[in-house]
């Protein structure tokens, strides 16, 4: 009797860890990632391979639609910031400034996606926007901005690639 509910109880434990496609296919896109970050030295990979993992979808046309809006919203937060970071460096910085302008930032990146027809990259728009704006170093603003799009551009399109290239549901 026991071993009988012990082997039902591992069983149906164990059908919660299979190795699915799509587990196979977010794994090898995320080891991509990181390959290509050592070998053009980044200092971190972790920006491409979240990248890679948002980017990877049920299939390789979700794939790349969901890619060409990450890029998309990386690049309009990435902006809107170096504007904000270039007004913030002109203006007396108070906590008063800096609500008004990141106030100001993230209505200008909602509307510019909205105007654009990329709604779907306000998340990512407004997420770029407030990390460069509270969590880079001012000296740094231009190359970590720049850098920060260029390692979604890795993730993006080693997950579409990635999904192109494994067999799977057909897009």
């Amino acid at each position: 009797m026991y071993s009988e509910r012990n082997s039902t109880l591992r069983g149906s434990f164990m059908k919660h860890f299979k190795i699915g496609l799509r587990t196979f296919k977010t794994a090898t896109a995320v080891a991509i990632c990181l390959l290509i970050s050592h070998l053009i030295s980044r200092d971190s990979p972790v920006l491409s391979c979240l990248a890679a993992v948002y980017c990877l979808r049920t299939d390789a046309a979700s794939s790349y639609h969901f890619s060409k809006h990450r890029i998309f919203g990386t690049s309009i937060g990435v902006f809107v910031s170096i504007g904000a970071i270039f007004i913030q460096n002109i203006l007396t910085r108070t906590i008063f400034s800096d609500t008004l302008l990141v106030f100001i930032g993230v209505i200008a990146v909602i509307i510019f996606c909205n105007m654009t027809k990329h709604p779907e990259g306000i998340i990512t728009s407004v997420s770029t926007f407030l990390i460069i704006c509270f969590n880079t170093p001012a000296t740094e603003t231009i190359h970590y901005a720049f850098f920060r799009i260029f390692d979604v551009l890795i993730g993006a399109s080693v997950a579409v690639l990635v999904d192109f290239s494994l067999p799977g549901k057909k897009s």
